[in-house]
């Protein structure tokens, strides 16, 4: 089974959507400008063309409350003179009454096949004139191994972003450097080399040596848009903000093992944009926050001067246990220490996912492995008790149901995916001891033998800063940054 991916930009004349051969339905990326709506899926009833009034009628059903917020935003942002020129007067969903009221205004009177029409639309491009904020230096970061084909392409891409002062960054993670390196020289951009395996020992180094106080991560799988970094960069302007993530939507849908993956939860969180401040952190007390919900790290912007002095932890992630859990861990120490994270969907990477059954499986078993040992990590380093009780009770309800629902045929999620996430689970929190054990045995071993001069062993995370010296540093008053004109 594909899927046909397409996108409509409701501020231009709809293109036909017509499903091409071999293809089982098309998903349609709804947006209104650069800001992204929502997505839809549609399948054409007759000579494979989807028509305007069906996806009119889909659009309104499932967007409409979208919809009419972002033109409120774009009102309200284009000034009180364009609001009063316009003499407009929106829905107001007061009630459920208005619900149909709401979606036969927005689909007879803003869904046009022509483009929106005025003054929505003067409002969406008066408030687009009217942005202007601080535009910093930012160091984009590739990390990648072994991926020649997919670092090219990504960094192709990279060379049409809409940004007055970036630079690129390739961190080569393998043991043979020449591919690499010598696509980086022929692109122009900076190159450094970590070879001791581990995406979390990749991304350090990028800290690290990164020219910017700001680096943003992308994969090598990735293919950014034009606007990425002005996006990313928009949510900066808020003087606490040490971290922000984007859209992470695939790059196509073309076989089973892509579209099992989006059913498993992809790598996109949705489009509305959040603020994740420390309270996000505390505020469910018999469940652990929910990290992993804040973005990925194939979108993601990171205040280096902040993150640098304690890192990545160099055990979790690609190259070390499991194949996520080392942005989780960041985006907790952010917010542990009093700062906030946002997530702005109008940000966009496009991902290509794993394309073979083999792949997705292992990719499927290394998330669970890399989830159950970040939560085994947060109850030992930061005693929160919530990721027992996430482990041993959340994880285990949610697979019992998942089951119940396979069985009965009532999920188009595999059984055989949701059996490897039972065992990855299990085998998570056994790997991360074993390592952490391992390397304090090395450390004991080489005190006895004179090699170290004997310290309080850190056995979680040696070579940096405590948590309280860091909460002393860059405490919740710090400093916010003034905002400068662009």
């Amino acid at each position: 089974m594909r899927i046909q991916l397409e996108e409509i930009d409701l501020m231009q004349p709809w293109p036909t959507l017509k499903l091409q051969e071999g293809y089982h339905a098309i998903r349609v990326i709804v947006r209104i400008g650069v800001v992204p709506i929502g997505e839809v899926m549609t399948r054409p009833a007759v000579s494979r063309r989807v028509t305007p009034r069906r996806l009119r009628r889909r659009i309104a059903k499932k967007l409409t409350p979208h919809i009419l917020k972002q033109l409120a935003r774009a009102a309200v942002a284009s000034g009180p003179d364009a609001m009063k020129a316009s003499g407009v007067e929106a829905p107001i969903l007061s009630g459920p009454s208005n619900v149909p009221r709401a979606r036969a205004f927005v689909r007879e009177r803003i869904l046009l096949e022509t483009g929106l029409p005025k003054p929505y639309c003067d409002w969406v491009r008066i408030s687009t004139e009217n942005e202007n904020y601080w535009l910093p230096p930012v160091t984009v970061a590739i990390c990648t191994r072994d991926r020649p084909e997919e670092l090219e392409r990504c960094l192709e891409n990279l060379k049409t972003l809409d940004y007055p002062d970036y630079d690129v960054l390739v961190v080569n993670n393998s043991k043979d450097p020449g591919p690499t390196r010598e696509i980086a020289e022929r692109f122009g951009v900076s190159y450094t080399r970590q070879p001791k395996a581990g995406l979390s020992r990749a991304r350090n180094t990028a800290l690290k040596v990164a020219r910017a106080d700001w680096v943003a991560f992308t994969d090598d799988d990735c293919q950014p848009e034009r606007n990425w970094l002005r996006e990313l960069v928009r949510e900066t302007q808020d003087g606490n903000c040490k971290c922000v993530t984007g859209l992470v939507l695939p790059a196509q849908l073309e076989n089973a093992a892509e579209i099992a993956f989006e059913l498993y939860g992809g790598l996109g969180r949705g489009y509305v944009p959040i603020v994740f401040d420390p309270l996000f952190r505390t505020r469910i007390r018999t469940a652990p926050a929910p990290t992993w919900r804040i973005g990925a790290g194939a979108n993601m912007l990171l205040d280096a001067t902040f993150v640098r002095d304690f890192g990545y932890d160099e055990d979790l992630g690609p190259g070390g246990i499991g194949g996520c859990g080392e942005d989780t861990d960041v985006f907790y120490r952010i917010l542990r220490w009093g700062q906030t994270i946002h997530y702005n969907p109008r940000a966009i990477v496009h991902h290509f996912h794993r394309s073979s059954p083999e792949a997705l499986r292992k990719q499927v078993y290394s998330y669970a492995v890399g989830h159950a040992a970040y939560h085994w990590r947060c109850f030992w380093r930061y005693r929160d008790y919530r990721s027992l009780i996430h482990l041993f009770w959340h994880l285990p309800n949610w697979w019992r149901r998942n089951l119940k629902l396979a069985l009965k045929g009532k999920t188009t999620y595999p059984f055989s995916l949701i059996a490897l996430e039972i065992r990855g689970t299990i085998r998570g929190p056994i790997a991360y001891s074993g390592v952490k054990i391992r390397r304090f045995v090395r450390f004991a071993w080489d005190v006895l033998r004179g090699h170290h001069k004997l310290q309080a062993p850190r056995l979680v995370r040696s070579g940096h800063l405590a948590d309280d010296q860091r909460s002393e540093k860059h405490g919740a008053a710090a400093v916010k940054k003034p905002i400068r004109a662009a």
